[in-house]
């Protein structure tokens, strides 16, 4: 008995260690999974992604250390949750938008507008007129003075908010005078901007009725009359130019190229004035398009004098051109034949070209393509205000392998273009001058060609075809001026070409016919005329390069 009382003692004790050893293992098996503590990490994990190392300890034995940041954690969330957010949110509310409508705009800057500028008698270069009245209206609101010029000329408004997108007019006024451009308007974007505005007051003329000077009249007609007054066309229109219907109250842009798609012949007797500034080393191309309307371009030049009108009869497209002479504000007038509408709009381009190139930049313009470009044998930079084409071998003869050849493309079939030549031939064959091509062995050009001790001035075309009988040339000595001045001038399918000492008086060469040309490009070039590699070539320089159209 003594012998199993001891072993149930043995037994005894040893269960008892057992289950001491369980209980202390206990807990070790509960810190590993504290169900409390998830609210606490995903807490954590939406104020900062440091929650990777609070989970990572926590799969270690020494857990204890990563338990004590928790009461840290805490404090560090509560200033974060407020500053963090808060200046985030303010500026892409409204700020985010603002420098993309308008980039004058500053986050600290009101939406709105300042106009400043000034009122000078005759010209820009005049004497500046005081106590002229500036007015200025945008949206629907009324007319309103907002600054008087100064004892110079000069004005500023005082700032104006405007809270989005609206269209402006702003225009001078004192009795007596009239104003160019009459009016100015413009598509106010959202946020803030500074415009500057100048004004020519031309001659005073003391009448109670503020009837123009005699120059701004156009003509006789009763329809275009000036007039001061501002009354828009009186049906609805969604024409955002009106008041437009006269002269005086042209519709004023700083600039071309002008682009209307949203105007509108709202009755049968409306009419639209729009005018611009150009100066006098430009010509512009013109299209007016309605779908179904009959209507017509007239030009007003800046002495008020009707220079050039597009009619033709019907509907559809209005094209033409027309070379600016003089420097000025030029009025361009729509007007319909007794047809309208207040729902589809017309169109008017009105696109600029240079006159010249007189490469005075060292980078050549884009206009401008070279046709079998040999890129060692020109330069804008080796003799400054020229293009220089050194002459390389091939011809534009019968065969087609003449290299550095510069083109552009033409706004419009026909026109007249010159050049300034200053080169020294030494070899026969040697040729530089003006180049209409078409493609591949199609061509016209006009040139001077150096055979045998002589210049002779060439007029050729070429048109397609693998027989001699398709190159046809006329030729006459010249005599060997220090520049040579050529002209080209094409009308229909005619070409005729000049040649001057000065570029002021031309003399006639000749003319041929060259009907297969549809739709060429101009410019010039230089070749040696043959395949003879010793031959180093000569310096063709090009003083400048004209086109404008012809009619």
């Amino acid at each position: 008995m003594k012998q199993r009382a001891v072993i149930i003692g043995i037994l005894a004790v040893a269960i008892g260690v057992v289950a001491v050893s369980v209980r202390a293992a206990t807990p070790a098996v509960a810190s590993r999974t504290p169900r409390a503590y998830l609210p606490c990490v995903a807490v954590q994990r939406g104020v900062a992604p440091a929650t990777t190392s609070t989970r990572t300890p926590t799969r270690t034995p020494t857990t204890a250390p990563t338990q004590t940041p928790t009461s840290t954690r805490t404090p560090a969330a509560a200033p974060t949750a407020t500053p963090t957010r808060t200046p985030t949110a303010a500026p892409t509310a409204t700020a985010s938008a603002t420098p993309t409508r308008s980039p004058t705009a500053t986050p600290t800057q009101a939406p709105g507008l300042v106009v400043q500028g000034y009122v000078r008698l005759n010209d820009e270069t005049g004497p500046g007129l005081p106590g002229v009245t500036i007015y200025r209206r945008f949206a629907s609101y009324q007319p309103t003075p907002v600054a008087t010029t100064d004892a110079n000329g000069f004005y500023q408004s005082p700032f104006q908010p405007i809270p989005g997108d609206e269209t402006v007019t702003v225009w001078p006024e004192k009795e007596g005078y009239t104003f160019l451009p009459t009016q100015v308007q413009w598509r106010h974007y959202y946020g803030y901007s500074v415009r500057i505005l100048d004004f020519t007051a031309l001659t005073y003329t003391p009448t109670p009725e503020h009837t123009p000077t005699a120059t701004l009249t156009p003509t006789a007609t009763p329809t275009r009359t000036p007039t001061r007054t501002r009354t828009p066309t009186p049906v609805p229109c969604n024409d955002s130019y009106e008041p437009n219907d006269t002269y005086d109250t042209a519709a004023g842009f700083l600039g071309v190229p002008i682009s209307l798609a949203d105007a509108y012949i709202c009755t049968p007797t409306d009419e639209d004035y729009y005018g611009v500034w150009i100066d006098d080393t430009k010509f512009v191309t013109l299209t007016l398009y309605h779908p179904t309307l009959d209507l017509g371009l007239e030009i007003f030049n800046p002495n008020g004098e009707s220079v050039a009108s597009i009619d033709h009869e019907g509907a559809g497209a209005e094209e033409g051109w027309y070379v600016v002479n003089q420097s000025g504000y030029y009025v361009f007038h729509v007007y319909g034949h007794g047809d309208s509408s207040n729902t589809v709009p017309y169109t008017l381009n009105i696109q600029p070209f240079d006159k010249y190139d007189h490469f005075s930049s060292s980078v050549l313009d884009t206009r401008w393509q070279w046709l079998r470009p040999a890129m060692s044998k020109w330069s804008l930079t080796e003799r400054p205000g020229y293009l220089r084409i050194k002459t390389d071998i091939g011809e534009l003869n019968f065969n087609d392998t003449a290299r550095s050849i510069l083109l552009q493309q033409f706004p419009t079939a026909n026109f007249d273009i010159r050049t300034a030549l200053d080169w020294t031939p030494t070899r026969n064959k040697h040729e530089a001058g003006l180049v209409v091509y078409q493609e591949s062995n199609h061509y016209v050009k006009l040139t001077v060609r150096y055979e045998n001790g002589t210049r002779m001035l060439v007029l050729a075309k070429r048109k397609p075809g693998h027989d001699f009988s398709y190159y046809s040339e006329t030729t006459l000595p010249v005599p060997a001026y220090p520049v040579m001045y050529l002209r080209l001038v094409r009308r229909g399918s005619q070409y005729t070409g000049y040649i001057s000492p000065n570029g002021q008086n031309w003399t006639y060469f000749g003319s041929l016919i060259a009907d297969t040309m549809t739709s060429p490009r101009i410019g010039l070039g230089g070749w040696n005329g043959n395949i003879d590699l010793s031959d180093p070539g000569v310096n063709a320089d090009f003083d400048w390069f004209f086109a404008v159209p012809s009619g």
